[in-house]
């Protein structure tokens, strides 16, 4: 198969690392963006692992950002007061772009850093600050 190969653009430069999602596929093709290849490649030579940070909330997309569905207890988020309903509008000052968006910086912010993040709380505008936590393995290892 192709899986593991790059994905080529027509003047050579690498698009992406291609990767097989269904066996079951006919004719369709899969590609992990090269960006998020580097990402995940400098993380594993770092660590020997890929090490992610997470929130512990469930997300939504919202049409200026992402809202908040529940929020485990003792998670960072919970910590920072994050409640559901929420709906948050910036990551570390920067806009956060739809829900895709989000779950990768969250995921690439190195685990313990201290991040400012504004949410809307129905009327009102509020900023607050929460430390990530590295993300549980779910592998069962």
């Amino acid at each position: 198969g192709n899986s593991g190969g790059p994905l080529l653009g027509i003047d050579g430069a690498v698009l992406g690392v291609c990767a097989a999602i269904d066996p079951e596929a006919d004719r369709i093709g899969f590609a992990v963006p090269a960006s998020m290849a580097r990402v995940v490649a400098t993380h594993l030579q770092a660590n020997g692992r890929l090490v992610r940070s997470f929130l512990g909330v469930q997300l939504t997309e919202d049409p200026e950002g992402v809202r908040v569905v529940s929020v485990l207890p003792d998670s960072p988020a919970g910590e920072a007061g994050l409640r559901a309903g929420d709906r948050i509008r910036t990551w570390g000052g920067e806009p956060v772009g739809g829900l895709a968006p989000f779950r990768w910086r969250v995921a690439t912010t190195p685990p313990g850093t201290m991040t400012a993040l504004t949410i809307e709380r129905g009327l009102l505008r509020l900023d607050l600050s929460v430390r990530t936590e590295e993300a549980p393995d779910r592998t069962g290892r």
